[in-house]
């Protein structure tokens, strides 16, 4: 193979952020580095034509490497062994977090695919290249997987000695930012986590990476990546990936080099970033990060239960939520909480302690938390734990394994089993939309308050408003909930004339809401030519 083509497929992961994958974008500049085509395609599961930006302009020459996860791997392997089977490519590929951590059973399994990336793409990528490049047909390199094209069997995989660090690589690709609308765009400046969460794939990736503790990316060159971007493509919101943004006091120096930066170049940027419970940046480090325009913390909170946070391995105080909550409304910076509630281990009790303290903080409107129980990662504490306790097959595959356990206590599961027919199947969009205006309604009245005061006033009538129904809302979920869950532990039969009077007040409530938000998104998007409504996730799959 002469001239090697690549093809960079993904699918997006999170709608709350960009659509494009940093992980990609940093593989395409790595190679646009070292001289080889390659193209980012996203596929978009409403776009009629997605399919049109993988095959155009391939011949045998041609090379996919796909990005899987764990919601959208039925759907791509699908196409990707389509591709394959009419002989479309040369060769297909995959990474990503998903791939490295289920890499022997879709090996096995996938006869279709030709390797698998394990671990960070960039230097494995290179090498496997160059020696397709010099007409090997079995590249056996460290890093990965490989199957051999004349006898089908498989190679051991090998660990790479990674040599690069994150100051080494050149600034992400950005070609699906460029057409995407909104401000808002991910960025990070770390790999890598020390930590050790039960559930958390990231530990797990860092020892496959060679990482003791975490790859920090210089503050300057994160701040140059910033206003590149600012200056270039017109974003106003970063969305940084890292795992944790601030880890301990160690981390201080940075944080301040990143926030001074920031400011010298008068940067008038917002951010999101990840943060801990425990520990938790002091005054000074966070008062410098508000300043220079963090609008936003994700926070893994995780859940209520002392035997949960025992479970997980996460020491967090009952009262750290309530702690962090009032230093962090104090100047307006929106909380967006990491929660679950569904864990193998969760007794009917447990599962109502945590939806009454959900209702407690005001975050009951989050239905997403308790339509969602634990993900089980490969090899991690977690899936461990359940191997002993006979919970889950040790010997599941990747397509069974994220949610193979079962549940300890058998009304847990009937509770959840229930709530999952009725939110999903009965409520469908109305239970996400709810979820979504609740969300981005907060997030835009903090954004707001903070830095357009005077339009702030206008609308706060609006935001009370809507605000009157969204707890409306959450009473009538919590009443049902409550009334559910001693439904399960009287071991009573389900009513299914209470469950449609509750679906019919739902919608009702869903209704309202609807149209306060779209009254109050209808305003703003007047002042300043729609500057602020651009900061706000869409909620949807299109990226135009």
């Amino acid at each position: 193979m002469k001239n090697i083509n690549v093809k960079l497929v993904f699918y997006r992961t999170l709608f709350s952020q960009s659509a494009a994958s940093v992980t990609m974008g940093s593989l395409s500049a790595f190679l646009s580095k070292n001289r080889i085509t390659n193209n980012l395609v996203l596929l978009e599961k409403n776009n009629f034509h997605s399919v049109e930006d993988v095959l155009e302009n391939i011949d045998q020459n041609t090379i996919i490497i796909a990005k899987p996860n764990f919601k959208d791997f039925y759907q791509m392997f699908q196409l990707l062994s389509e591709i394959k089977r009419q002989n479309l490519i040369n060769k297909i590929f995959i990474c990503g977090p998903f791939s490295s951590l289920n890499y022997d059973s879709l090996m096995k399994e996938s006869k279709w695919l030709d390797g698998i990336i394990i671990g960070n793409p960039e230097e494995t990528t290179i090498e496997l290249l160059k020696l397709l490049k010099k007409g090997a047909a079995y590249c056996n390199c460290p890093g990965g997987i490989w199957r051999n094209p004349k006898n089908g069997t498989i190679s051991s995989y090998y660990q790479r000695k990674y040599k690069l660090k994150l100051n080494d690589l050149p600034f992400s690709s950005r070609n699906i930012e460029i057409d995407e609308s909104g401000s808002y765009i991910n960025i990070e400046s770390s790999r890598g986590c020390p930590g050790k969460c039960s559930f958390c794939h990231i530990p797990i990736l860092s020892k496959i990476n060679g990482l003791n503790d975490v790859d920090y990316r210089d503050s300057v060159l994160v701040v140059d990546e910033i206003e590149f971007l600012y200056r270039n493509l017109g974003k106003r919101l970063f969305i940084f990936n890292d795992s944790c943004f601030w880890r301990n006091r160690k981390d201080d120096d940075r944080i301040l080099k990143i926030c001074s930066e920031i400011k010298r170049r008068k940067l008038l940027i917002k951010f999101y970033v990840y943060l801990k419970c425990s520990p938790f940046p002091p005054d000074n480090i966070l008062k410098k990060m508000i300043e220079s325009g963090l609008v936003r913390v994700f926070l893994g909170l995780e859940n209520h239960s002392k035997m949960s946070k025992i479970l997980f391995n996460k020491e967090i105080e009952d009262s750290s939520y309530e702690f962090i909550k009032k230093r962090l409304m104090k100047h307006n910076v929106n909380i967006h909480i990491g929660y679950i509630i569904f864990e193998p281990y969760s007794s009917i009790n447990s599962v109502k302690e945590n939806i009454k303290y959900l209702k407690k903080i005001g975050k009951l409107f989050r239905i997403g938390v308790f339509l969602e129980k634990v993900r089980i990662i490969p090899g991690s504490i977690l899936h461990k734990k359940l191997i002993q306790d006979d919970l889950i097959n040790k010997s599941l595959s990747y397509s069974e394994i994220t949610y193979g356990y079962k549940f300890k206590d058998a009304k847990t599961e009937k509770f959840y089993q229930l709530i999952k027919e009725i939110f999903s199947l009965e409520l469908k969009n109305q239970a996400y939309e709810f979820e979504y205006y609740c969300t981005t309604i907060g997030l835009i009245k903090n954004i707001l308050c903070r830095f357009d005061n005077r339009n702030f006033k206008k609308l706060n009538k609006d935001f009370l408003e809507f605000e009157l129904y969204r707890d409306e809302a959450e009473n009538l979920i919590y009443t049902f909930l409550i009334k559910i869950i001693k439904d399960v532990i009287n071991d009573e039969v389900e009513n299914g004339k209470k469950i449609s009077i509750f679906a019919k007040k739902f919608n009702m409530m869903h209704c309202k809401i609807n149209i306060k938000y779209a009254s109050i998104f209808s305003k703003i998007k007047k002042i300043n030519n729609g500057e602020y409504t651009e900061l706000i996730y869409s909620g949807h799959e299109a990226i135009k």
